[in-house]
Protein backbone atom coordinates (compact mmCIF):
# COMPACT_ATOMS: atom_id res chain seq x y z
CA UNK A 1 0.00 0.00 0.00
CA UNK A 2 1.72 3.32 -0.90
CA UNK A 3 2.24 5.82 1.48
CA UNK A 4 1.57 9.55 0.83
CA UNK A 5 4.58 12.13 1.75
CA UNK A 6 2.01 14.78 2.69
CA UNK A 7 -0.63 14.42 5.56
CA UNK A 8 -2.81 17.00 6.25
CA UNK A 9 -5.79 17.52 9.23
CA UNK A 10 -8.04 19.93 10.34
CA UNK A 11 -9.82 20.17 13.46
CA UNK A 12 -13.61 21.20 14.92
CA UNK A 13 -14.15 24.08 17.44
CA UNK A 14 -13.40 23.49 20.34
CA UNK A 15 -13.76 25.11 24.40
CA UNK A 16 -10.88 25.95 25.94
CA UNK A 17 -11.57 26.83 30.13
CA UNK A 18 -9.72 27.24 33.22
CA UNK A 19 -6.27 27.02 31.58
CA UNK A 20 -7.12 23.56 30.62
CA UNK A 21 -5.23 21.95 27.94
CA UNK A 22 -7.64 20.94 25.04
CA UNK A 23 -5.98 18.18 22.20
CA UNK A 24 -7.16 20.97 19.51
CA UNK A 25 -6.22 18.71 16.35
CA UNK A 26 -4.72 14.99 16.27
CA UNK A 27 -2.85 13.17 13.60
CA UNK A 28 -1.51 9.17 13.20
CA UNK A 29 1.55 8.58 10.61
CA UNK A 30 1.55 5.75 8.58
CA UNK A 31 3.11 2.77 9.74
CA UNK A 32 6.60 2.77 8.19
CA UNK A 33 9.64 1.41 9.14
CA UNK A 34 11.70 4.81 8.97
CA UNK A 35 12.03 8.16 8.01
CA UNK A 36 11.71 12.11 8.88
CA UNK A 37 8.78 14.27 9.45
CA UNK A 38 8.50 17.99 9.08
CA UNK A 39 5.19 18.57 11.32
CA UNK A 40 3.46 22.36 10.87
CA UNK A 41 0.76 23.30 13.29
CA UNK A 42 -1.68 25.90 13.17
CA UNK A 43 -4.30 27.09 15.83
CA UNK A 44 -6.65 30.38 16.32
CA UNK A 45 -7.12 31.06 19.86
CA UNK A 46 -10.27 33.19 20.60
CA UNK A 47 -10.65 34.75 23.57
CA UNK A 48 -14.03 35.25 24.75
CA UNK A 49 -13.29 36.49 28.45
CA UNK A 50 -13.60 40.57 28.83
CA UNK A 51 -10.74 40.98 29.80
CA UNK A 52 -7.23 40.01 28.44
CA UNK A 53 -5.87 36.17 29.31
CA UNK A 54 -2.94 34.56 28.46
CA UNK A 55 -3.38 31.65 26.01
CA UNK A 56 -0.36 28.64 24.85
CA UNK A 57 -0.55 25.84 22.18
CA UNK A 58 1.99 22.91 22.16
CA UNK A 59 2.39 20.15 19.38
CA UNK A 60 3.17 16.86 21.12
CA UNK A 61 3.61 13.00 20.40
CA UNK A 62 3.20 9.96 23.34
CA UNK A 63 -0.35 11.26 24.41
CA UNK A 64 1.30 14.96 25.77
CA UNK A 65 4.64 13.61 27.18
CA UNK A 66 6.69 14.41 24.59
CA UNK A 67 6.91 18.20 23.77
CA UNK A 68 7.82 18.76 20.23
CA UNK A 69 7.44 22.61 20.16
CA UNK A 70 4.87 25.00 22.32
CA UNK A 71 4.18 28.68 22.43
CA UNK A 72 3.28 30.26 25.94
CA UNK A 73 2.12 33.77 24.93
CA UNK A 74 2.12 35.34 28.60
CA UNK A 75 1.51 38.72 27.93
CA UNK A 76 -1.47 40.40 29.08
CA UNK A 77 -2.74 43.83 27.38
CA UNK A 78 -5.40 45.17 29.09
CA UNK A 79 -6.81 47.27 25.69
CA UNK A 80 -6.09 43.41 24.27
CA UNK A 81 -9.11 41.93 25.50
CA UNK A 82 -11.27 41.11 22.23
CA UNK A 83 -8.57 39.29 20.22
CA UNK A 84 -7.77 36.36 17.92
CA UNK A 85 -4.47 34.87 17.80
CA UNK A 86 -2.61 32.58 15.58
CA UNK A 87 -0.33 30.32 17.02
CA UNK A 88 2.10 28.35 14.50
CA UNK A 89 3.98 25.23 15.92
CA UNK A 90 7.08 23.49 14.09
CA UNK A 91 8.46 20.13 15.26
CA UNK A 92 10.63 17.23 13.35
CA UNK A 93 10.18 13.72 13.85
CA UNK A 94 11.74 10.90 13.79
CA UNK A 95 9.35 8.05 12.83
CA UNK A 96 11.67 4.94 14.61
CA UNK A 97 11.61 7.01 18.08
CA UNK A 98 8.10 6.95 18.33
CA UNK A 99 6.46 3.28 18.53
CA UNK A 100 2.96 5.20 18.85
CA UNK A 101 3.25 7.59 15.88
CA UNK A 102 -0.02 9.78 17.36
CA UNK A 103 0.93 13.75 16.73
CA UNK A 104 -1.56 16.24 18.77
CA UNK A 105 -1.92 19.69 18.96
CA UNK A 106 -3.30 21.31 22.41
CA UNK A 107 -4.01 24.52 23.48
CA UNK A 108 -5.78 26.74 26.32
CA UNK A 109 -6.79 29.53 27.83
CA UNK A 110 -8.84 30.88 30.91
CA UNK A 111 -12.21 31.48 28.68
CA UNK A 112 -12.10 31.26 24.99
CA UNK A 113 -12.50 28.62 21.41
CA UNK A 114 -9.72 27.13 19.63
CA UNK A 115 -10.34 27.17 15.74
CA UNK A 116 -9.08 26.59 12.26
CA UNK A 117 -6.70 23.91 13.74
CA UNK A 118 -4.27 22.08 11.54
CA UNK A 119 -1.59 19.63 11.06
CA UNK A 120 0.93 19.11 8.43
CA UNK A 121 3.20 16.07 8.29
CA UNK A 122 5.96 15.92 5.59
CA UNK A 123 7.86 12.94 4.69
CA UNK A 124 11.34 13.76 3.90
CA UNK A 125 14.69 12.26 3.56
CA UNK A 126 16.24 13.21 6.57
CA UNK A 127 16.42 15.73 9.14
CA UNK A 128 19.36 18.14 9.93
CA UNK A 129 19.55 20.47 12.75
CA UNK A 130 21.90 23.19 12.10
Amino acid sequence: MPVSNLLITASEVADLGNFNEEVVVRLTLPEIKAGAWLLIGRVVIKNADTDAQPRSARMTTHDGATVLDQVEDLRVDSLDADWDKQISLYGTLLREDVPEPIVDLRASTYDGLADFGRLFALLVDDVQSQ
